[in-house]
């Protein structure tokens, strides 16, 4: 995160060279370590992520879009295998990879999800998906 946040003012702008450059920012399209070493720290320690908020924090593949909603969250990835992780604040109803559902397991050395209760109430979901590149996290009502 040091790394990642080197001269960032507090609105997240990126200043270039730090003093005597005032006005003078770069930007992330330009330098693409600022949001990949982000994304890294968010997929390795969630709880870096804010409570009681829903986040698609790392993936193995592009991630082509995504939707928020309070029905849960639905997201589109590049390839049709891959690896994601999310930290959510409830526990998931149903999560499904296209028209398939996934199995809750305690590991993903298959298709299928894992879930861990994590600070704030919240819960870590990693989610391994080989047959679509279309997952539906459904949320508890």
């Amino acid at each position: 995160m040091n790394y990642a946040t080197y001269f960032a003012a507090s609105d997240g702008r990126i200043s270039c060279c730090g003093t005597g450059f005032e006005g003078q920012y770069w930007f992330d399209d330009g330098y693409a370590d600022y949001s990949r070493n982000y994304s890294w720290a968010m997929g390795a320690v969630p709880e870096f992520a804010p409570q009681g908020q829903n986040h698609l924090l790392r993936s193995s593949s592009v991630v082509q879009k995504v939707r928020y909603s309070k029905q849960g969250i639905e997201y589109q990835t590049f390839d049709k295998v891959g690896t994601e992780v999310l930290r959510l604040t409830s526990r998931p109803a149903r999560v499904l990879a296209g028209e398939s559902v996934l199995t809750q397991r305690a590991d993903l050395k298959d298709e299928g999800y894992t879930l861990e209760a994590i600070s704030g109430g919240d819960y870590l979901v990693r989610v391994r998906h080989m047959q679509s590149n279309t997952v539906k996290i459904e949320a508890q009502q």
